[in-house]
């Protein structure tokens, strides 16, 4: 039963990636939860891993502008 599962979900996500839709879009066209199982399937099946083991703790938290920099003069 979990396999069907999988395959459920994998038949989602390649609708979705082929449809050019927004991951939101595409689940509110389908009756689907966005924000549950659709974003952890997405994340599970891109190969990727999740958010925390991407960042690296030596980044700063908060990117700054260069010094003197001026977004009225850019």
């Amino acid at each position: 039963m979990a396999r069907e599962g999988d395959e459920l979900w994998q038949e989602n996500i390649t609708r979705w990636r082929s449809s050019g839709l927004s991951g939101t879009a595409y689940c509110k066209q389908e009756s689907l939860a966005y924000g549950g199982r659709f974003v952890y399937w997405r994340r599970k099946l891109s190969g990727l891993p999740n958010q925390i083991e991407r960042c690296s703790p030596d980044l700063p938290r908060r990117l700054q502008p260069p010094l003197g920099w001026n977004p009225r003069k850019a």
